[in-house]
């Protein structure tokens, strides 16, 4: 508790937020961003960064998994952005001539 009252997070809580926005969506963001950048088309920075952070959430294994394969997590969290592009990709291919 802090002196003027007032409760704050908690160490592990402090912890969990900055790993979300450090693992998931920070990288979402650049990703759409990128994208932003180089088509000059809101959307599809949009739809990437979209894609990255549905992607993160269905492929990130849970705090207990992570711990017993650590070689499999970081698998995993290297795939994250190759399968958002890949959702995204497949979302636009019937969207474009």
């Amino acid at each position: 508790m802090n002196s003027g009252g007032s409760q704050g997070i908690g160490p592990l809580r402090a912890q969990q937020l900055l790993a979300t926005a450090g693992l998931r969506i920070a990288p979402a963001l650049a990703a759409g961003a990128i994208v932003f950048s180089h088509t000059r088309v809101l959307g599809d920075g949009l739809l990437v960064a979209a894609a990255i952070l549905l992607v993160a959430r269905a492929l990130d294994p849970s705090r207990e998994l992570a711990r017993l394969m650590p070689l499999a997590s970081l698998i995993t969290r290297l795939l994250i952005p190759v399968g958002g592009l890949a959702v995204a990709w497949l979302i636009c291919l019937p969207l474009r001539p």
